[in-house]
């Protein structure tokens, strides 16, 4: 779910869509310092900043935590992992915060490296598990902790070092890196048994390489790094290899931190130390900066240097952050909501020019994600005051001139209308509806959208060109997750 960006202890969350379907576009920010992690829905947010760890949360504002930094918050935001001074040792060690009992060690393998113990860096959602690199010696020990179990090492492949960065919502999988031979890292991935994968990231390395930077929140999507680049992982597909965002130099690495449920959107950083810019990926419109869409969607980021996207909502639609103030190095914590990203691939590309002088178009924004249920279908550039409404089927196709309309219809088999939707294209030619994925209509009945499922729809409308007829839209294809 989480991870954590060394040296800068950073961490990247995965959390789920917060509760507003028809959020507008915004930056906001919330607290000084750096991000870390978020709870589900945003209300709880952990960080650093000039006094140490700290928690935010919607209902009480700004905590100061003392200590070093906080790197994990629970669900409910009553518990934060982060890296403590031991009192009586004075060491470096891993530690677990509640109101109740405020610092708590988690323990140790006995040794350290200098005056490092153990290093944390992931906290599951309940707040009962976490991962990090605990030390003996100077040898790097992959470490779970958890309630009642106490602190163990994670078996890995390798005979030298191995660190746990990252664990997913439900504490079944953990990523991170595990040392070749040569010292070289390699993407590491470990299911609920603890049984370890190397990830082959390219076909130049076949014993793996780089290392996972964060899960998504039931561990089916994993983002990291190798060398300058980054890659984006599933357990269907297997490895991606991004490379380096376009025109990038010697120094600088493109690193994705934090990925969404439906694996569509990836959130990281660009550039050399400080100098970082945030970057987004799509399988649309590869790496983009943050900054640059949102200056796209309206919103004025003129005071603001987005560093870094440090966590993603299961929906893709909310993340967090931290942000540089305009021509300096003091940061602050963002919320960002992006109203406009697109779902869904165009097909049947076809559609004949409407009475308005232009053909008519379909997109959908929202989350592919079915148990989200959040998707919206809009039609664009339709005549204004003309009747309009939805179809679906689950088989594409292509109809010249059906019942004598003027468009072609791209779909096939059985098709659903929307017929408890129909409505009228607005002055600016546009007609949307909001999908419920829970009763899609169809021929025989509603239905649920389920992951795995490929759906198409389209739109039908009304037109006078000149006489009356109908037309309609491209068609649009949606693979739900």
């Amino acid at each position: 779910m989480h991870q954590i960006l060394t040296p800068t202890l950073v961490i990247c969350a995965a959390i789920l869509a917060l509760p507003q379907a028809a959020a507008q576009s915004s930056f906001t920010i919330i607290a000084t310092g750096n991000s870390s992690d978020a709870n589900s829905d945003g209300t709880a947010i952990c960080g650093n900043d000039s006094q140490g760890a700290f928690l935010w949360t919607s209902s009480g504002g700004y905590q100061p935590l003392g200590q070093q930094s906080a790197v994990g918050v629970s669900e409910d935001g009553s518990t934060v992992l982060g890296q403590m001074n031991d009192p009586t040792t004075g060491d470096n060690v891993a530690g677990l915060w509640t109101a109740p009992t405020g610092w708590v060690n988690l323990g140790s393998f006995g040794g350290g490296c200098g005056s490092d113990v153990a290093n944390p860096y992931d906290l599951a959602g309940d707040g009962n598990a976490a991962v990090g690199l605990g030390w003996q010696g100077c040898t790097g020990i992959a470490f779970r902790w958890t309630v009642g179990g106490g602190i163990m090492q994670i078996p890995h492949l390798g005979t030298g070092s191995a660190r746990a960065s990252a664990i997913s919502d439900d504490g079944a999988w953990i990523g991170g890196w595990d040392a070749a031979t040569n010292g070289s890292r390699r993407a590491a991935l470990w299911d609920s048994n603890l049984t370890e994968q190397l990830i082959l990231v390219s076909g130049s390395n076949p014993n793996g390489a780089g290392e996972i930077n964060g899960l998504s929140s039931d561990g089916a999507f994993a983002v990291g790094s190798e060398g300058s680049g980054a890659f984006i992982w599933n357990q269907t597909t297997g490895a991606t290899n991004l490379g380096q965002i376009p025109g990038g130099g010697t120094f600088d690495n493109t690193l994705l931190m934090c990925v969404d449920q439906a694996g569509q959107i990836a959130g990281g950083t660009f550039g050399f130390g400080p100098f970082g810019g945030a970057i987004i990926w799509t399988p649309t419109h590869g790496y983009r900066f943050l900054a640059d869409v949102l200056t796209g969607l309206g919103i004025d980021v003129s005071a603001w240097e987005p560093a870094i996207v440090t966590a993603i909502s299961d929906d893709g639609k909310t993340l967090i952050g931290h942000a540089r103030a305009a021509g300096s190095f003091s940061t602050s914590v963002f919320v960002a909501v992006l109203d406009g990203n697109s779902v869904g691939t165009d097909y049947c590309n076809s559609a004949v020019a409407n009475s308005s002088g232009s053909s008519g178009s379909m997109s959908a924004a929202g989350s592919s994600l079915a148990s989200a249920n959040n998707l919206e279908l809009q039609a664009s550039d339709l005549p204004p005051g003309k009747f309009a409404f939805f179809l679906n089927s689950a088989s594409p196709g292509f109809i010249p001139n059906p019942g004598g309309s003027q468009g072609h219809l791209c779909l096939t088999g059985a098709i659903g209308r929307h017929n408890a939707q129909i409505g009228m294209v607005d002055p600016a030619g546009v007609f949307a509806i909001s999908l419920d994925l829970t009763s899609l209509p169809r021929p025989t009945g509603n239905v649920s959208v389920l992951p795995g499922e490929t759906w198409f729809f389209q739109c039908w409308y009304r037109d006078s060109n000149p006489g009356t007829t109908s037309n309609f839209t491209n068609g649009l294809e949606i693979l739900f997750q």
